[in-house]
């Protein structure tokens, strides 16, 4: 019983060593970039010509994965949303998901990082209000190190943002 036990947990280990991180792959600048957005932020959303106030706090698991938790308001109501964001080394680009109180769906997102490693583009797909898939465009932008923004598009070709959330860092 104890072999079978053993066996089964080889294979196990044995199909997720292909995609093992190497330490070069976690020192990259999308791994950098990640890393910029550690920490707890006041945010500053503003969302249809309103404004209002959040938090957010992220960590990076394993030097790998962003685990975001934002707490805000959005109409009036309690919102919470929870994002998990890497850079996924077999298909060369930043993969993710996001999931919160407004929606039954979740989001699923990739993109690539400009070439200083300051903005991330994204485009997110999710259930739209209407009931079908939707895809969005999203970036973020290190604006300092204790600054950053992001800005979610309705469509992939928008040239206005529908929201822009600015954080700082809570000092």
């Amino acid at each position: 019983m104890n072999c079978i036990r053993i066996v089964v947990a080889l294979s196990v280990l044995g199909c997720g060593v292909a995609g093992l991180v190497t330490a070069d792959e976690k020192a990259g600048p999308e791994q950098a970039f990640l890393q910029n957005l550690v920490g707890e932020w006041d945010a500053v959303v503003n969302f249809g010509g309103g404004e209002s106030k959040a938090v957010e706090k992220s960590r990076l698991e394993g030097g790998v994965w962003l685990i975001s938790d934002f707490h805000g308001e959005f109409g009036g109501q309690k919102f919470v949303g929870h994002g998990v964001k890497g850079y996924d080394t077999n298909k060369k680009k930043f993969a993710g998901v996001w999931v919160d109180t407004m929606s039954a769906s979740m989001m699923t997102v990739e993109g690539k990082l400009d070439g200083a490693g300051k903005v991330l583009t994204e485009v997110a797909e999710a259930i739209g209000m209407d009931g079908k898939p939707n895809k969005m465009k999203m970036t973020t932008e290190i604006v300092d190190k204790d600054t950053h923004v992001f800005k979610m598009y309705d469509t992939p070709d928008a040239a206005q943002p529908s929201m822009t959330i600015t954080y700082k860092r809570k000092k």
